[in-house]
């Protein structure tokens, strides 16, 4: 069974990103678990391994992007909203990342 799991793994990342193959072996997974807690087939006698997936994504401004979103900055009347947008375009932050600034 190692060995079917092994050639699946070899052949769905020929053509398949490396996301699509942890997919399948964790629907492979609650397949099988499901099946053992119903008793319709014994537990594997091997460890599945998950594929490292790496997801990031860089995005860089162009330099008419750049000075584009620098002059709507600079419009921008909430001057506390403008300085965070400067301070995350000097850092680098990227949206979905929690910051945490204290004021005051």
């Amino acid at each position: 069974m190692p060995l079917e799991i092994d050639r699946l793994r070899l052949r769905i990342l020929k053509d398949k990103a490396p996301q699509t193959l942890k997919n399948t072996l964790a629907l492979m997974r609650r397949l099988i678990n499901f099946g053992m807690k119903r008793r319709y087939c014994l537990d594997l006698s091997f460890h599945l391994e998950m594929p490292k997936v790496n997801n990031l994504k860089t995005e860089d401004l162009s330099p008419e992007q750049l000075a584009n979103l620098l002059t709507a900055i600079d419009q921008d009347h909430d001057t506390q909203a403008a300085n965070l947008m400067r301070l995350a375009l000097c850092t680098g932050h990227e949206k979905g990342r929690d910051v945490q600034i204290e004021m005051g």
